[in-house]
C-alpha cells in the first residue's frame, strides 16, 4: 500500500521535499556566499557582536583570562629569568669586578628582559597559532581582526607582537621601582580598564594599536 508523502508546507519553506530529498531555501535577499549565519543575531546564532559577528567578551572574562596566563607564564619564565640574571651578574662579578649595587642592578635588568620577551612571545605564538591563549581557552573567548566584523581571520604577525608587547610593558618595567609605578599606572588606565568605557568593541589601546577585538567564541 503506497502512503502519501506528508505535505511540504511552501509557507514556511520545509527544508524536505516530497521523495524524502533536503533542500534549502535563503530567504529572500540573502546572498549565498555570504560568511554571515542565516541565523538572526550573528554567526551560529548568537547575540550580535562587531558587525554583526560574534558578541564582544566582556571585561571581566578577558580580566580572568589575562590573570590565568600571567600565572601560567610567570613560573617558568620567572625561573628562566633568575637562572639567566644570577649567571650573568656572577658572570660580572668574577670578571668584571663589579660592585654589589651594580650586580643587583643589572640582575633586575636581566630578569626584567627575560621575562618581558617570554610573555611577548608565549602571547604571540598562541594567537598566531590558535587565536587565542591558555587563559582565553578556558574562559572562551579568541582574538580577532576588528576588519572582519568580529569573525576570525587571519592576523599580521607585526600586530600580533605589537599587541603582546603593549600588554606584558609592565614586566619590562619590574627593574625600576620608580619606573614601575609609572608604567603600571599607564597600564591601568589605556590597557586594563579602557575597554571598560570603549564602544562599541571594548578595545584597550593594545586591541586599538594591533586592530584587533576579543570576541565570545564558546
Amino acid at each position: 500500500m503506497n502512503v502519501p508523502p506528508p505535505p511540504r508546507d511552501e509557507g514556511k519553506g520545509a527544508p524536505f521535499e516530497p521523495d524524502g530529498s533536503w533542500s534549502w531555501e535563503w530567504p529572500s535577499g540573502t546572498d549565498p556566499s555570504s560568511t554571515a549565519s542565516p541565523h538572526p543575531g550573528g554567526v551560529g546564532g548568537h547575540p550580535p557582536g562587531v558587525s554583526g559577528g560574534f558578541p564582544v567578551a566582556n571585561w571581566g572574562q578577558r580580566v580572568v583570562a589575562r590573570l590565568f596566563d600571567w600565572i601560567v607564564v610567570a613560573i617558568p619564565a620567572g625561573v628562566a629569568a633568575m637562572l639567566i640574571g644570577f649567571l650573568w651578574s656572577g658572570a660580572q662579578t668574577l670578571i668584571a669586578g663589579y660592585g654589589s649595587s651594580a650586580v643587583v642592578r643589572n640582575f633586575w635588568l636581566i630578569f626584567a628582559v627575560c621575562c618581558f620577551v617570554a610573555f611577548v612571545a608565549y602571547d604571540s605564538v598562541c594567537v598566531k597559532r590558535w587565536r587565542r591563549t591558555l587563559g582565553k581557552r578556558a574562559m572562551g573567548l579568541e582574538v580577532a581582526p576588528v576588519a572582519g566584523g568580529g569573525r576570525q581571520g587571519p592576523i599580521p604577525v607585526a600586530s600580533m607582537v605589537a599587541r603582546a608587547a603593549v600588554v606584558n610593558v609592565v614586566f619590562l618595567a619590574t627593574w625600576s621601582s620608580g619606573l614601575m609605578v609609572t608604567v603600571w599606572l599607564l597600564f591601568a588606565v589605556f590597557v586594563a580598564l579602557w575597554p571598560l568605557w570603549d564602544t562599541p568593541n571594548r578595545q584597550g589601546v593594545h586591541d586599538k594599536l594591533a586592530g584587533t577585538v576579543v570576541i565570545r567564541s564558546a
